[in-house]
């Protein structure tokens, strides 16, 4: 029967043999899709065009952390008691302050801040140190202190200076009288006495 015979003669077709390959493991669906970040980029828009821009990175920076030339920039920029204090605060930034600015005294003053470093650390901004009497006032009460001194300053020196000139004028009247009262016959009679007498030895 044609049928049977039709049934019979068709040939089996053979399926080939399927390369592997390293996605056979996933899913089909997966296969034309691209990948993505875990980390979704963000993007804003300026009416023209969107620009993507990089995340931020998950660790902040610290000083510690900073290249060498930043570190030695850093250091060089800062007086000589900032970076003292910088150092000290880090075992990290101490070699780069004392390569810059060696060692710094406790009497230490810096160019913003005249007042040595001991000082400047306890004492409030609105108060300075006055010198004659040791003690931190205002600066208000310094200039007044200063003025004060000034003018007692002046008369003392006013006073030793009226009192030389008192001095040096008496001393040179009674040099004067001195001169001017010299017993002058008594050195005429002695050269008098003196020529007779080699006359007569004569």
């Amino acid at each position: 029967m044609p049928w049977f015979g039709s049934f019979g003669s068709s040939k089996k077709h053979k399926s080939k043999p399927k390369r592997s390959s390293r996605r056979s493991h996933r899913p089909v669906e997966y296969d034309d899709q691209p990948t993505y970040s875990s980390y979704p980029t963000p993007q804003y828009s300026t009416g023209y065009r969107s620009h993507h821009y990089e995340p931020a990175p998950s660790s902040r920076p610290y000083l510690t952390s900073l290249p060498a030339e930043l570190k030695y920039n850093i250091v060089e920029n800062l007086d000589p008691v900032s970076s003292a204090c910088l150092g000290l605060s880090s075992k990290t930034w101490y070699p780069y302050h004392k390569k810059s600015h060696r060692k710094v005294g406790l009497f230490e003053s810096s160019r913003d801040h005249p007042l040595p470093l001991c000082f400047s650390m306890r004492v409030p901004a609105n108060l300075v140190l006055d010198w004659e009497s040791e003690k931190f006032v205002t600066r208000e009460r310094l200039a007044e202190l200063e003025s004060k001194r000034r003018k007692e300053s002046r008369a003392y020196w006013d006073a030793k200076k009226r009192t030389y000139e008192e001095y040096d004028g008496r001393r040179g009247y009674e040099r004067g009288y001195e001169r001017s009262h010299e017993p002058r016959y008594e050195r005429g009679y002695d050269r008098g006495h003196e020529s007779k007498s080699h006359s007569r030895r004569r």
